[in-house]
C-alpha cells in the first residue's frame, strides 16, 4: 500500500487522483493498479448506495439520545476535550448506526471546521448516507478505523481526518456507539487512533458503572464460566449474554426457550428444571440459579452439543420434540433451519389439514408429498394452476372425490386459486370427514393467503426455508438431486472451492435453482470428476463476498420486519428507522428482493 500510503502527503496526493479517476466513471470506474481493494470496495458500496459524492449537506435523522451512552460518555468527553484544548482536535460521540450524539470543540478553527463538514448532533453518519468515514467504517465491521481526506466519498471530507473506535456494552459485547476524533489532515494520525481508543475504553468501563445491579451479577456470573465452559449464556429475560461457541450453537427457538425459562425464574423466584432440551439445535442446556441478595436474578447456561450423551438421571423439560428428528424420504438436509423444520413436521403429527408455505422453488410440494408417503397414505396431487389452463376440466368435482378417500390429497399453488374456486374449495374442506388435505402456496408477498381457504381451528402451518438460510445442506442436497440423474450411477462430488462458493450465492430460485444447475451439471461433468468453480455459472463463481456479523444482524432485521407487517415495505421501512428507497437498496444488496 506504499503508493497508496494516506498516512503521507505523497500517498494522499495519489489518492485524489484515483478517486477523481474512479468517480468520473460511477459505479464501475477505473481505478489504477495497486489502489487497496478494500477501499475500491467501500466506494463502490457507497455509489451503490446512491451516496452523492457532492452532497452538500449530512442529512439528519430525528430522534433522542441514547441516557445510558449519553450520561457514561460526558465525564469522558469533558476530560478529553479539556486535555485537548491546544489541540484542533472535536471530539465526536456518535450511536451503534452511526447517529451522531454530541460533538465537543474548544478551538474556533474546529468549530469552523464542523461547520464545513456539517458534522452536528443528528447527522447520520452511517455508510448507507455518507459512505465511508471513520465513524461508518467502525460500524460496519466493529473495527477501530483512520479514514483520511481522499479515502472518503463525499467531498464534504476532502480535508478532514477520523478515527473512530468501538464502544462496546461490557455485558453482551455487542456494538454500542463509536467515539471518533476529528480534524484536518495536518494532526498526526497517530494521535488521533491513540486517543480515540483510549477513551472509548474508558467509555466502555463508565457503561459498567452505569448498568443494573442485577446485570452486573449476571456478568459477574458468566465471565468464570465462560473461562471454564466454553459454550455458556447468562440470562434474566431481559438481558442476555452468550459466549461465542454457545452464539455458534444455537438457533433463534433455543433462544426463545432460555429466555422463557429465565424469565419465569425470575418471576417465581426460583428454577423449575436444571436440565432443558432445546428443540432448535438439540443441544442440552444445564442451568442453575444466579442470586443476588437471596433471590434469583437470572440463570446461568451451560451446553452440550447435540452429539452429547443426554442425561439420565435430571429431569429434562422443554417443548415435546425428539432430539434428532426422523428424514423424511426423498429430502435431504443437517442444517438448524432444517432440523426445526423436521420437528415441528413431527408436531403437527396427523393434522387433518396442513399449510405447507415458503419461498417458491423451497420444495413445498416435496415435502408435502414425503409427510404423506411417511404416513403411508396414497398422495393425490391436484395444481391450483390447472383451474384456469383447463377450464373444462371438472376440477372441483374431482378434488370432492379425492377428498372422501383415506389418503393425503396435496393442493399444490393453493394461493393462486381463483377467488371463485377458492369458495368452493374452502365449502369443501369445512365437510372434510375422511382424508388428509396439504395446500402449498408461497410467502413471497408475506399474505397469510391460507386464512381465505381453511376453516379456523385444526390447522397446521409448516414454513419451508429458503435455500440461502440453509447454505450447509446445499452439498447434501446435491449428491441427493444428482443420484437419479448420473448416467453411471454415480453422484456430483464438489471440489472445496466449487462447495464454498455455493453455499455463499444466495439462490434467488431456491432447491428448483439448485436442481436446475445440477440437472446440467450431470449432463456436463458427471461423476468423472469434481465440480470446480470453473463449472458454475458465472454469477455463483464470482460470489466471493460474505455479510458481516453485522450485515447478518441487519439481514434477519429486515426479513423479521417484513414478516411482521405482511410484506408491506412502507411499513417495515418505517420500522426500522429508514427510508423506502434505503430499504429497496438494502433488500438488493441481501438478496431479499423477494421477501
Amino acid at each position: 500500500m506504499t503508493g497508496f500510503d494516506a498516512l503521507t502527503a505523497e500517498g494522499l496526493y495519489r489518492l485524489r487522483r484515483a478517486r477523481d479517476e474512479f468517480l468520473a466513471g460511477g459505479l464501475h470506474g477505473r481505478t489504477p493498479p495497486g489502489l487497496p481493494a478494500e477501499l475500491v470496495t467501500a466506494w463502490r458500496r457507497a455509489l451503490f448506495y446512491g451516496v452523492t459524492p457532492d452532497l452538500p449537506a449530512v442529512p439528519r435523522v430525528p430522534g433522542p439520545r441514547h441516557p445510558s451512552l449519553f450520561a457514561a460518555a460526558s465525564p469522558v468527553l469533558e476530560r478529553l476535550v479539556d486535555s485537548l484544548s491546544a489541540a484542533d482536535l472535536a471530539v465526536v460521540l456518535s450511536d451503534a448506526r452511526g447517529r451522531v450524539e454530541a460533538v465537543q470543540a474548544q478551538s474556533d478553527d474546529v468549530r469552523r471546521h464542523l461547520e464545513r463538514i456539517d458534522t452536528g448532533p443528528g447527522a447520520d453518519l452511517s455508510e448507507t448516507t455518507t459512505g465511508l468515514n471513520g465513524i461508518s467504517a467502525v460500524v460496519e465491521t466493529g473495527r477501530p478505523a483512520l479514514v483520511r481526506g481522499p479515502q472518503h466519498v463525499l467531498g464534504l471530507y476532502q480535508e478532514t481526518a477520523c478515527a473512530g473506535a468501538p464502544i462496546r456494552d461490557p455485558l453482551d459485547h455487542r456494538l454500542r456507539g463509536v467515539l471518533s476524533l476529528v480534524s484536518g489532515l495536518e494532526v498526526p494520525p497517530v494521535l488521533l487512533s491513540t486517543l480515540a481508543d483510549t477513551a472509548a475504553a474508558a467509555i466502555e468501563r463508565e457503561l459498567l458503572h452505569h448498568t443494573e445491579p442485577r446485570e452486573r451479577v449476571l456478568l459477574d456470573a458468566f465471565l468464570p464460566e465462560r473461562a471454564r465452559t466454553p459454550a455458556v449464556l447468562a440470562l434474566d429475560g431481559r438481558t442476555r449474554l452468550v459466549s461465542d461457541p454457545a452464539g455458534s450453537l444455537l438457533v433463534d427457538p433455543d433462544l426463545d426457550v432460555l429466555e422463557d425459562v429465565a424469565a419465569t425464574a425470575v418471576r417465581a423466584d426460583r428454577l423449575g428444571s436444571e436440565v432443558v432440551l432445546l428443540p432448535g439445535s438439540g443441544a442440552v442446556a444445564h442451568l442453575r440459579e444466579v442470586l443476588h441478595g437471596g433471590v434469583v436474578a437470572g440463570v446461568l447456561v451451560t451446553l452440550d452439543p447435540p452429539e452429547a450423551p443426554r442425561p439420565r438421571t435430571a429431569a429434562v423439560t422443554s417443548p415435546p420434540v425428539l432430539t434428532d428428528p426422523t428424514p423424511l424420504p426423498g429430502l435431504a438436509g443437517r442444517s438448524p433451519a432444517w432440523q426445526a423444520v423436521l420437528r415441528r413436521v413431527e408436531r403437527v403429527g396427523d393434522a387433518r389439514i396442513l399449510v405447507v408455505t415458503g419461498e417458491w422453488g423451497t420444495g413445498r410440494g416435496a415435502l408435502a408429498r414425503a409427510i404423506g408417503h411417511r404416513q403411508g397414505r396414497r398422495v393425490i396431487e391436484f395444481d391450483a394452476a390447472d383451474v384456469v389452463a383447463d377450464p373444462r376440466r371438472p376440477w372441483l368435482a374431482e378434488l370432492a372425490a379425492a377428498l372422501q378417500e383415506d389418503a393425503l390429497v396435496v393442493i399444490r399453488g393453493a394461493d393462486a386459486l381463483p377467488a371463485r374456486t377458492a369458495v368452493a374449495v374452502r365449502a369443501l374442506l369445512h365437510r372434510l370427514l375422511h382424508g388428509r388435505v396439504a395446500l402449498t402456496g408461497t410467502t413471497d408477498d408475506g399474505r397469510p393467503w391460507h386464512l381465505d381457504l381453511v376453516p379456523a381451528g385444526g390447522v397446521e402451518v409448516v414454513e419451508v426455508p429458503p435455500l440461502r438460510d440453509r447454505p450447509g445442506d446445499v452439498a447434501e442436497l446435491v449428491a441427493v438431486l444428482s443420484a437419479p440423474l448420473s448416467a453411471d450411477g454415480g453422484t456430483l462430488r464438489l471440489a472445496l472451492d466449487a462447495e464454498e462458493a455455493m453455499r455463499r450465492w444466495s439462490w434467488p430460485g431456491n432447491v428448483a435453482e439448485l436442481r436446475a444447475l445440477v440437472s446440467r451439471l450431470c449432463a456436463e461433468v458427471g461423476s468423472r470428476r469434481p465440480v470446480t468453480p470453473d463449472d458454475l455459472p458465472e454469477e455463483v463463481r464470482r460470489v466471493t463476498r460474505t455479510f458481516t456479523g453485522l450485515e447478518q444482524t441487519e439481514r434477519t432485521a429486515i426479513r423479521a420486519a417484513l414478516r411482521a407487517h405482511g410484506g408491506n415495505r412502507s411499513r417495515a421501512a418505517e420500522a426500522l428507522g429508514i427510508g423506502r428507497s434505503t430499504l429497496y437498496r438494502k433488500l438488493r444488496y441481501y438478496g431479499l428482493e423477494s421477501s
